[in-house]
């Protein structure tokens, strides 16, 4: 007597197919949201750490924050090269090659050979292009922090007193810029070279100088941050 095979027909087959088929298009979406949520988790994470590293500098300097950058001044007492947030920050964010003065040859390239992919580092986002590096695809810092701000004069290339800001837990600090230093002025707002407020998509982490983090979306940056007229005003950049 032949023993009965078990086998699945054609049909059966395609049916379940069609039943994987059908659960991977509901279910990778719901992934891909949950991946890029868990990005800017980890995002808000990063300027939580920097905001923290930003008050070990100053409980050190007497409540002055590190300048901006120093734009290689003509002034004796300033430094010729590349100096500001990154440099200031190194000792408390476990990168001491980053500390003092540096050239942008002999210390982006050096840093990125340690680490191959930057946005792994607290200082990298992975909504970034894996090749960022500072002043690249990062993190910036608002001009807008000393009693005269904006361009001209440019007091933020120097250290900047923190009591100076009257109401810092409204203050834009620090948050992602896509080409440069800072986050700009205020008619650079959503320019992916400034302050790039699309950069997780619907909007971007933002560091205040009190030291919390919170995501705003791109609309609500646009309509609700402080644009006055005089644009030297300390109280430019400022977000409820």
């Amino acid at each position: 007597m032949k023993r009965k095979q078990n086998a699945f027909t054609l049909i059966e087959l395609l049916v379940v197919i069609s039943i994987i088929s059908l659960l991977m298009a509901i279910l990778l979406p719901a992934l891909a949201k949950a991946r890029k949520s868990a990005y800017t988790a980890k995002c808000s994470s990063n300027l939580k750490q920097i905001s923290l590293a930003f008050n070990m500098y100053m409980a050190d300097n007497r409540d002055y924050l590190p300048p901006v950058n120093q734009e290689k001044s003509n002034k004796s007492w300033k430094t010729s090269k590349q100096y500001g947030m990154w440099n200031c920050l190194g000792i408390y964010t476990n990168m001491e090659e980053w500390n003092g003065e540096k050239s942008s040859n002999s210390y982006w390239g050096a840093y990125k050979q340690k680490y191959p992919i930057f946005a792994r580092t607290m200082w990298g986002c992975r909504f970034n292009d894996p090749d960022s590096h500072p002043w690249k695809g990062t993190y910036g810092e608002s001009l807008y922090m000393t009693p005269r701000s904006g361009w001209n004069p440019r007091q933020w290339a120097d250290p900047r007193v923190f009591l100076d800001i009257p109401t810092p837990s409204i203050k834009v600090h620090v948050s992602h810029t896509g080409g440069d230093y800072h986050l700009g002025g205020r008619s650079s707002v959503g320019s992916t070279s400034s302050f790039d407020i699309y950069r997780h998509e619907t909007g971007t982490p933002i560091s205040f100088a009190d030291g919390h983090v919170r995501f705003y979306s791109a609309e609500s940056i646009i309509n609700d941050l402080t644009d006055l007229s005089n644009d030297e005003d300390i109280d430019n950049f400022n977000l409820r």
